[in-house]
């Protein structure tokens, strides 16, 4: 797949900046408008309670939403690829909804809350049909682990440049021109740096459609059984459980344990903003130097080490408290910029093994119409079969019927054991040190599937061969490994 153009990418990459413009002032502003204190003298629409209530069954609704509408974008057909005519008719949408939910309808109590929920369910799934094909342009856009990470950078940089604003200047417009007002020109805003990414997407590769589409419940199983998925989703899900909890916890903790004003958290968030920012470049370096799994498990263990020490924070006899803090929340800023570029590259590389896992499948496993009989366990391959066959004929004056009746007799071929050899021979065409070992874990497990897999014998011996060429192991051990591959 060919590099993207920069200028593509920055399109594509700016995109984040209206989404964040939207995200933040619908996150900050939605409760406390409809449910302001009372000392701000402003009416309650809706109790508090009620209205937690309605956030809650809202989001879980919406859980179950990108489900479908990712796949919905994945199995997509168009002249203008799959994703680019959701994110198009999407965002006039998000835009309309966006404003509506800031000019609340006269009815009050259960009516208003019932109200608010549709319409914020309706704003929910406008918002994931545009945002679930953007964010997925990134996996097709190149499989260079450096062109990722770049582009992730770029978008963590117009994010963090949306989210100001959406934090910052929503507050100011708000008090000038009123709720309504800040939502229409929030609105005018971030749909133009959404729409603006179409003259980027549209110049980037258009990944290939499956020969025929995978039903949901197929996508899902298969993804349920993707291995790569599961530990990253069991990682990241409860490392950012926790960063959220503890992210809540920031103006108390301010104004607590530091015994200062609220102004503070404008300071502690700017300075483990900026150095999150400045240390992008860093993030970009680790991860074309070692790999972004490196990267991101080295900031999560950092985090891991760093994060207690904000019990002691504030405590210290010989630094200002203030400073203490300050200091304290933008070292956090270095391992968190890890954590903000590299999930999507990482996602996009889980993506890519998906593809494949899906591939095969729908190229390989599925029975065709006149072998209803195969067994589930075992899988054909007709083009191999054939050519065995055409062999056979060619050289049949040498070789008695029973010896060319074996040679033309199809293979049964293990479709895990398969599967594992694919994904290790398109692993090892990226070449790196990390992609050559990951390659040969696939083939040892193709291998202990299916021990007679010839081509898994011979990718586990090239990859051997290749890693001993560049000083991985000794010339011994790999000589031994490679013989054992080839033997």
């Amino acid at each position: 797949m060919p590099t993207p153009p920069c200028w593509a990418s920055l399109l594509y990459a700016q995109g984040a900046f209206g989404f964040n413009v939207l995200h933040q002032m619908q996150t900050l502003w939605l409760v406390y408008f409809f449910a302001p204190p009372a000392e701000t003298g402003r009416p309650v629409y809706i109790p508090l309670a009620l209205l937690s209530g309605v956030l809650a069954i809202g989001r879980l609704i919406e859980a179950f939403d990108d489900l479908a509408i990712g796949h919905w974008s994945d199995v997509s057909h168009s002249r203008w690829g799959r994703r680019l005519p959701f994110i198009v008719a999407g965002a006039p949408f998000v835009g309309l909804l966006f404003v509506l939910l800031w000019i609340p309808p006269p009815l009050e109590g259960g009516l208003l809350a019932l109200y608010l929920f549709l319409l914020l369910q309706a704003y929910f799934f406008a918002a994931t049909v545009v945002q679930q094909p953007y964010e997925a342009v990134l996996a097709e856009m190149s499989h260079e682990s450096a062109t990722r990470v770049q582009v992730s950078s770029w978008k963590v940089g117009f994010g963090v440049a949306g989210a100001a604003v959406g934090l910052v200047g929503s507050g100011a417009l708000i008090g000038w021109a009123g709720f309504g007002s800040a939502a229409l020109v929030f609105a005018v805003l971030g749909i133009a740096s959404v729409l603006l990414t179409v003259l980027g997407v549209r110049r980037l590769p258009q990944a290939p459609p499956l020969d025929r589409p995978i039903s949901l419940f197929t996508a899902l199983r298969l993804t349920a059984t993707n291995r790569q998925f599961l530990i990253y989703v069991a990682s990241a899900v409860l490392f950012f459980l926790g960063l959220n909890l503890l992210t809540l916890l920031l103006p108390y903790y301010a104004t607590v344990i530091l015994r200062q004003s609220e102004g503070l958290v404008s300071l502690l968030t700017a300075a483990f903003t900026g150095v999150a920012l400045v240390s992008l470049p860093l993030v970009g370096w680790l991860a074309n130097r070692r790999s972004k799994a490196f990267a991101f498990k080295l900031a999560m263990a950092a985090l891991g080490l760093l994060l207690p020490g904000l019990f002691v924070v504030g405590s210290l006899p010989w630094l200002d408290p203030i400073v203490q803090g300050l200091l304290f929340v933008a070292l956090l800023g270095v391992p968190m910029a890890a954590l903000f570029v590299l999930p999507n590259p990482l996602i996009a590389d889980i993506i890519d093994d998906d593809a494949l896992r899906l591939r095969c499948y729908d190229r390989q496993f599925r029975p065709a119409p006149n072998a209803a009989s195969t067994p589930p366990t075992t899988s054909n391959t007709p083009a191999a079969s054939n050519a065995a066959a055409a062999v056979a004929h060619e050289i049949a004056l040498r070789l008695t019927p029973g010896e060319a009746r074996q040679l033309a007799r199809r293979r049964s071929i293990h479709p895990e054991a398969h599967l594992e050899f694919l994904k290790g021979k398109h692993t090892a065409e990226e070449s790196s040190p990390q992609a050559i070992e990951l390659s040969i874990r696939y083939f040892q497990r193709a291998l202990e599937l299916d021990p007679g897999h010839a081509a898994a014998w011979a990718g586990l011996g090239e990859c051997h061969t290749t890693r001993a060429s560049r000083g991985g192991v000794t010339t011994a051990t790999s000589g031994v490994s490679t013989a054992a591959a080839w033997c």
